[in-house]
């Protein structure tokens, strides 16, 4: 049965206007990955990836360091394995600012040094996005334009369910996508409730690997967010 690789987007661009490009470190984390599936021997038969540029550039970079027997030129793009959209976070931030004060001066601060990248704004923005990430999860403070929870849940099960179907055998699936889709997918394989579907979204690396198999009675994680291709602390990011 299939073996499936998820793997997420490496480092964007955090000190940037545009998050959605790779980093000059993604870009390293990307060669490295593809470095490490050549030297074990780890090719693709099929290859899935989101629309983003994150993810087509981990994508490329891997791949083309991998070996040229890769299946560079059978890449799908599936835009049902994007990350939510930035719009969506503003949205539920600005909806948590109207009656949280201490959160409005957090998410106001935040604003003022965002640009430069440091851990101070790295820190902020995780404080942040755990509480957007609640609110959001709640269901109940749904906002006219943005993706609700259940609908992003549901775009993420149902690529699953559609590129899965479509292969037999032994297969190797790499699938480039991003921490939140991962956490989904995750915390359904394990069986988790709906309400702890976001609970991996703080952990998962960039450039991680998390590996499931799949037979007949479902799919079973064998490992969870490795990076063995990163042997130096400073490699591994998780923004």
């Amino acid at each position: 049965m299939p073996t499936l690789y998820f793997i997420r987007h490496a480092q964007a661009n955090r000190s940037g206007e545009n998050y959605d490009q790779l980093s000059d470190l993604g870009q390293r984390q990307s060669k490295l990955l593809g470095e490490y599936f050549a030297r074990q021997e780890i090719i693709p038969d099929f290859v899935y990836r989101g629309s983003l540029v994150r993810h087509r550039d981990t994508a490329k970079i891997s791949l083309d360091a991998c070996t040229n027997k890769s299946t560079v030129n059978n890449i799908i793009e599936d835009q049902d394995l994007n990350e939510f959209s930035p719009e969506l976070w503003a949205a539920n931030a600005e909806k948590i600012a109207e009656s949280d004060s201490n959160f409005r001066k957090t998410l106001e601060h935040y604003r003022t040094i965002r640009s430069s990248g440091s851990h101070r704004a790295n820190a902020l923005f995780i404080i942040l996005t755990e509480k957007v990430m609640d609110y959001w999860m709640n269901g109940n403070h749904e906002i006219e334009g943005i993706e609700s929870m259940e609908h992003f849940r549901g775009r993420i099960l149902r690529s699953l369910n559609t590129r899965i179907s479509e292969h037999r055998g032994d297969s190797v699936i790499f699938i480039y996508t991003s921490g939140t889709p991962i956490s989904v997918l995750l915390s359904e394989f394990l069986g988790w409730k709906k309400e702890m579907s976001l609970e991996w979204m703080r952990w998962i690396l960039n450039t991680s690997v998390t590996i499931v198999r799949q037979d007949k009675k479902g799919f079973f994680p064998i490992s969870i967010n490795t990076t063995p291709h990163l042997q130096e602390k400073e490699m591994r990011t998780l923004l």
